[in-house]
């Protein structure tokens, strides 16, 4: 990987590629917290490190509890952002 990896660089290249209007990030660690400047929306699980937590939007229940995959599947439900067509589109193998 290189040095200069990050996982709001990546972002970046993803909404450009799918051509995303808005981000929303879920995040637990300190080495999310460039991702959660660089979204829209950024959203904590509750047992996340506390200076990621300061600047989330909200909190959400912990990994332990799924919290991630139940906000990521509440939001793709009431929102018209999410679009299941765009990622069916992309290769996946360039991702890895």
């Amino acid at each position: 990987m290189p040095l200069n990896a990050s996982k709001a660089k990546a972002i970046k290249q993803l909404q450009s590629l799918l051509k995303c209007e808005k981000l929303v990030a879920f995040g637990d660690g300190k080495n999310d917290i460039d991702m959660f400047e660089l979204a829209d929306e950024s959203f904590a699980v509750q047992n996340a490190h506390e200076d990621l937590k300061r600047i989330a939007t909200g909190i959400i229940s912990s990994n332990d509890e799924d919290g991630n995959k139940r906000e990521y599947s509440n939001f793709c439900k009431n929102s018209k952002n999410c679009s299941y067509d765009r990622r069916e589109k992309i290769d996946s193998s360039q991702f890895h």
